[in-house]
Parts: C-alpha cells; structure tokens; sequence
C-alpha cells in the first residue's frame, strides 16, 4: 500500500489493471467499522527511492500499525541475468527514512 502510482507498478490483478482503489476501498471499509488491522509495505525498488512519500501517504490514510518488510530477489545466476534480473543490494538507495520513526503522525 503506498500512492497509486508506486502501488499499481507490482500490485495489478489478474487481468492486469490497478488495484490501489480496490484496497483503499477495503481499507476505508475497515475504518469505517473500527476493524483492527496493521499494514504491511513490501519494500521495493521503486518504493526502496520513495520512503517519505510511501509513510507519509499511510499516516495520511489514518494507518496506526504499519510494517515494513524487503522484498529479498533470489541470488543472480545465469538463469537469472539472462532474464534481466538484477541484485540491489542493501544501502544502494538514497531514500531517505529519518522521518520514520516512533508513532505515525
């Protein structure tokens, strides 16, 4: 979860459209009747260069609990590099994540 245009670069459905709306809908749902729920971020290389916006967007969105968890890529072998998969190893990003921390906003 995260703004629609970093979201819906890996979060498409099965025919391949969007679905921001379709979990901001849910989320608003789960609000409305004050459902429990935490929020769980896949960080990945577009959302690795964009923290802030990521953060500020969920506590924006009323989110209290929120997780965050790397999407690790398998080690690169031929296989790999021949499909065009690259290793972005920790620490390559200039994203900054000083405002992260402590309870959301």
């Amino acid at each position: 979860m995260g703004p629609a245009e970093i979201h819906n670069q890996y979060r498409v459905t099965k025919g391949g459209r969007p679905t921001h709306k379709l979990v901001m809908r849910a989320l608003t749902l789960l609000q409305k009747h004050h459902v429990d729920y935490n929020v769980l971020v896949c960080v990945n290389r577009t959302s690795a260069l964009q923290p802030l916006q990521v953060y500020d967007f969920l506590c924006d969105a009323g989110a209290e609990f929120i997780q965050f968890i790397p999407v690790v890529e398998r080690l690169a072998d031929e296989t790999a590099a021949h499909a065009g998969l690259k290793l972005h190893a920790p620490g390559r990003y200039s994203g900054r994540t000083d405002g992260m921390v402590g309870t959301p906003r």
